[in-house]
């Protein structure tokens, strides 16, 4: 989850842990939940989730 806003970086809660983390670009709102796409070592790319992901929608079926 985002703990602060990520405008593309900030702070976010990852397996209970604050860590530094970057988006490629997007803005996240704090509060919002994140997944984590790529750990270059001291760095974590993340995106945010979609609300159909959250909701264990399958994106592929209409």
């Amino acid at each position: 989850m985002a703990v602060t806003h990520l405008h593309p970086s900030g702070v976010a809660l990852v397996r209970g842990e604050r860590v530094d983390v970057v988006t490629r670009g997007d803005y996240v709102s704090a509060g919002d939940e994140i997944v984590v796409v790529a750990d270059e070592g001291y760095r974590r790319v993340v995106r945010r989730v979609d609300p159909d992901e959250a909701a264990g929608a399958d994106p592929g079926k209409v």
